[in-house]
């Protein structure tokens, strides 16, 4: 028999592919349940040098698990006419657990921003945040899904405190290069 408690890997913030795998749907449908009230995000504009902007959605992790477990138990319910109809990626939902179980630092839901945001708190270009990254300077992840993917999560408390830190430097005269305008 299984239980419902959601997976502990689920608690934090995902990108929609992987909020599809968890809940073992088409990875278009996160967007269409949330513009119906079913999930909530939070929906980003994100500014690529490539002109134009694009809508970044970040869901929670636990949200998306309990749907999941909610329809668990409609499929086990013999009366429950809605849980006959299986879910048709759900294959795609152990390897997505997997991914998240693997991430070293999770991201909460309520921290969690985008490229743009971080770029304004950090008074740097939007291309500068993959290599504030990749020095573990701030935390952030790439969201899974399409290879190639530029939309990072990032943590909205890890930029705050890098902006902190270059504070500190640039006050002592020790910052190398041109100073941030960190307001």
């Amino acid at each position: 028999m299984k239980t419902n408690r959601p997976a502990p890997e689920t608690r934090q913030a995902i990108g929609p592919y992987e909020a599809a795998a968890i809940m073992g749907v088409h990875f278009a449908t996160p967007a269409k349940m949330l513009n119906k009230g079913l999930l909530h995000a939070h929906v980003l504009d994100q500014v690529y040098s490539a002109g134009g902007t694009r809508r970044q959605m970040i869901f929670d992790g636990l949200e998306c698990e309990k749907d999941y477990l909610d329809y668990e138990e409609r499929i086990a319910d013999p009366d429950d006419p809605v849980g006959r109809r299986p879910r048709a990626y759900l294959g795609l939902r152990p390897a997505a657990l997997r991914r998240l179980r693997a991430i070293e630092t999770p991201i909460s839901f309520d921290d969690a921003i985008g490229v743009s945001e971080a770029a304004k708190i950090l008074s740097v270009h939007p291309s500068f945040i993959s290599r504030l990254v990749a020095k573990d300077r701030i935390v952030g992840r790439i969201c899974h899904g399409r290879k190639g993917s530029r939309q990072y999560i990032l943590s909205r408390q890890s930029c705050l405190d890098n902006v902190q830190n270059m504070r500190a430097i640039q006050a002592a005269g020790g910052k190398v290069g041109r100073p941030r305008k960190l307001s």
